[in-house]
């Protein structure tokens, strides 16, 4: 029998970043204005976290989303939802 916790929501924070293999997975932040999406490798988004002093590799995935004060480089949005993303794909010069 499952037993039913309740639904997921936004405050979820999600899988540790610690969990996720650094070679093999990075962080997909979509926008959630315009769906532009990009992917940033998993140490470095640790890294910045750190250097930030908001957050390590305990983070979870989906508050790194909260946690991101970049704007989109095409709609100027900032908000952001965060997944894991299965080799990364290379970032697009702009």
């Amino acid at each position: 029998m499952v037993k039913w916790c309740g639904a997921i929501t936004m405050a979820d924070p999600g899988v540790p970043l610690s969990k996720y293999d650094p070679e093999s997975f990075g962080v997909r932040f979509d926008c959630s204005s315009c769906r532009d999406s990009f992917d940033v490798p998993l140490l470095e988004v640790i890294d910045r976290l750190k250097a930030r002093r908001i957050g390590d590799e305990h983070t979870g995935i989906r508050a790194v989303a909260t946690l991101s004060t970049k704007p989109c480089s095409r709609c100027g949005a900032v908000k952001w939802m965060t997944m894991p993303a299965h080799h990364p794909r290379p970032r697009r010069k702009t």
